[in-house]
């Protein structure tokens, strides 16, 4: 027997096999697995091949563990016909529907289904009363009041007809809203995917999750999401909680205090003792309140809503009309049977949901049906630069050399500095020394960092200073010519510098910045063409800001903006009538995020910003922009045909009872196989038409630096 991990969590293995279990086979896998060692906790679905498995220790053990291990008797029982809902699939959902009514109503003698027949109608009475209760007119009002009124006149087979694909339409629902949310939940894990974990040394290590052990002690700084659950050692800070208890207004957090997985330091810094590895419960929690959440349902998926239980009132009218006019209650039963608002209500968010899955099959975490409905309506995309338009990972573009220095020599004394102390702009130069494979080993003295300045160190008997030039210049008192200030003023209007000292000479200095992402002008040019307004909000320098804005096509840029900037703007544009699409990466865009129509960012992004939008590409690639858009728009024409259809298929079905061309019973048949093949024709992909990128636009690559 072979196992296939479907999906791993922190403790916790979900895997399947090559073959079903039977129930002899589950119950020796099962203690098989309690027996492997680290396994706490072992659930083995009764239908098809998957099993759950908590366990403490090493991942890497237990899988092998897994692969060795050999159960017989792996014969499938058709007795069990229980499934487990997280692992149905499309087809479990009819195979059981359909073994249940062939047990019911094809094997037994109608003496004995008639009984059957009456008491699963006795679930469908009390939401009916409720409903009556608050003077309510609902499709469960309209549902209870065809299965009784079928009974009393005694055709149970009409009722039974009515049960069965009212509860298959339920199932079908609930399979829907179980993969969506397993979808949704599977895109949330790649948030918290690992932790600063405090070494033995006193330093810090980026760990992945699943490697982070109880008792563990983490670092987790300021925008930055907890990772899991734990004590706060030392430290303080404010830790929004929103994603576990739906409140906007940050806690504080002090020594002592509980910290959850998934929630968020504002600002401050906590060091935590691990406490729990469960972070999966969290994911779950975070999928409830989006789910919840009205944003979880679509403009049209409330308004079908509203349209059901509005059309109920019309089913009961057009009963009592039809009985005035014929003195048939056969007649007035057929409106009963028509209840063209229960396949509005399941058709509509499965359809909705399918284009959440189809983008999260790209990688787009979408948190509510809204978005994905109403993306295509916006007008105005408002853009951050760094980060957003430009990748998060700066690249060193040019090197300046002076004093007789060599190139090789300023790279490897510089990356040996840069390599001990974590920063983007330093990574920048120790990835150039790897790139032009040229060896860093340590050479220098003692290490002084300066936060926000940069580096002091001796190498070779040698004064060495690296950071800005703040530091270097003015505070260390290097000296610099005329012509070298000449030099760099040219390159200080296009990047990031980062200046470099030996001996209180000025050795180098270091041209940085981070090239364009992949398509970013072939996204603004399609965005462009469909009529988008396209902004750009920076607090870079205007100079900069305005070249890249003149590169994408960026008709309108505000450049040197702080936090309270962007969002003001957000809101002025607003207050214009205009509907906007704010989309940034870092906890200075938060408020801008929070204030927009709808809010994207990428998966880089800070974990605040994450917190706070509404669409995450966990892709990383800005043409998920134009891919939502199409998904958009295929959504809006899926849902105005689904309506149409279901409006002209019922009718006409309701038209020929009338005539008496079909039977209530048929009819009833005919309803529900409808509302089934609606929500199977929901379930199909959204077709969308991409319309081909030219190959332009591309990041600098290193091979191009001067």
């Amino acid at each position: 027997m072979r196992f296939k991990v479907e999906h791993s969590g922190p403790g916790r293995l979900r895997v399947s096999s090559n073959s079903p279990f039977g129930p002899a086979a589950r119950k020796v896998l099962r203690e098989r697995l309690l027996d492997l060692p680290g396994v706490t906790r072992v659930t083995v679905y009764k239908y098809g091949s998957g099993l759950v498995l908590e366990y403490s220790g090493s991942r890497a053990a237990l899988l092998n563990a897994l692969q060795r291990l050999e159960v017989l008797d792996l014969c499938q029982d058709s007795s069990d016909i229980g499934i487990a809902p997280e692992e149905r699939e499309l087809f479990d959902v009819f195979y059981e529907a359909a073994l249940r009514r062939a047990l019911t109503h094809t094997l037994l003698p109608p003496v004995v289904r008639a009984p059957i027949t009456l008491i699963k109608s006795l679930a469908f009475i009390p939401p009916a009363l409720r409903a009556l209760r608050q003077r309510r007119l609902t499709v469960e009002v309209l549902d209870a009041t065809a299965i009784v009124v079928s009974q009393l006149m005694g055709d149970f087979s009409t009722a039974s007809s009515i049960i069965f694909l009212l509860n298959l339409g339920e199932d079908l629902q609930g399979w829907v809203e179980t993969r969506s949310r397993e979808r949704l939940e599977g895109s949330l894990s790649f948030l918290s995917h690992s932790a600063w974990v405090i070494t033995e040394s006193g330093g810090l290590k980026e760990t992945a999750i699943e490697d982070v052990r109880v008792g563990d002690h983490v670092s987790v700084t300021s925008g930055r999401a907890i990772p899991l659950d734990g004590e706060v050692l030392r430290g303080r800070g404010m830790v929004n909680e929103s994603t576990l208890t739906g409140e906007p207004l940050a806690v504080h957090k002090t020594v002592g205090d509980a910290v959850y997985a998934s929630t968020v330091v504002e600002n401050g810094e906590l060091i935590l003792r691990v406490t729990s590895l469960a972070t999966e419960n969290r994911i779950s929690q975070i999928v409830r309140l989006m789910t919840g959440g009205e944003d979880f349902k679509s403009p049209r998926q409330r308004l079908n809503q509203t349209r059901a239980d509005a059309l109920v009132a019309y089913n009961f009218l057009g009963a009592a009309i039809t009985y005035a006019l014929t003195r048939s209650v056969t007649q007035a039963l057929l409106f009963l049977l028509v209840d063209i608002s229960c396949v509005l209500k399941i058709s509509t968010p499965i359809v909705v949901m399918t284009a959440m899955r189809q983008m999260g099959d790209q990688q787009v975490l979408i948190k509510g049906g809204r978005f994905v409905e109403e993306f295509s309506q916006m007008d105005t995309f408002v853009f951050d630069k760094t980060g957003t338009l430009t990748t998060t990972r700066p690249l060193v573009m040019d090197l300046l050399i002076f004093g007789g220095f060599s190139r090789q020599e300023v790279i490897r004394y510089a990356a040996c500095l840069e390599e001990h102390h974590y920063h983007p702009i330093g990574h920048a130069v120790v990835e150039q020394a790897e790139r032009e494979n040229i060896p860093h080993a340590e050479m220098h003295g003692e290490l002084t960092y300066i936060v926000s300045h940069g580096i002091r160190s001796e190498i070779d008997s040698k004064r060495t200073v690296i950071g800005s030039r703040h530091f270097v210049i003015e505070d260390e008192g290097v000296p610099i010519t005329a012509e070298q200030e000449a030099v760099i003023a040219e390159q200080a209007q296009r990047y990031n510098l980062l200046y470099f000292s030996i001996d209180q000479q000025l050795a180098g200095v270091f041209c940085i910045d981070t090239p364009l992402r992949p398509n970013a002008r072939q996204v603004m040019d399609t965005l462009r063409a469909q009529g988008k307004h396209l902004v750009m909000l920076t607090g870079d320098q205007q100079a900069r800001a305005g070249e890249l804005a003149a590169e994408l096509g960026i008709e309108e840029v505000h450049a040197e903006v702080f936090p309270e900037d962007k969002h003001l703007f957000v809101q002025q544009q607003q207050q214009l009538g205009r509907r906007v699409v704010m989309v940034g990466d870092g906890i200075n865009d938060s408020a801008a995020l929070h204030a927009a129509d709808i809010a994207v960012v990428m998966a880089e992004s800070a974990d605040l910003a994450q917190q706070v939008a509404d669409v995450v590409i966990l892709s990383n690639d800005l043409g998920a922009l134009t891919e939502l858009g199409h998904i958009s728009r295929s959504l809006e024409q899926r849902l105005t045909g689904l309506y149409t259809g279901i409006i002209g298929v019922n009718g006409g079905l309701l038209a020929l009872a009338l005539f008496n061309v079909l039977p209530g019973n048929l009819l009833a048949l005919l309803h529900n196989a409808s509302t089934i093949g609606f929500s199977l024709y929901g379930l199909g992909d959204l077709h969308v038409e991409r319309p081909a990128f030219p190959n332009e636009g591309e990041s600098l690559p290193a091979s191009e630096m001067r």
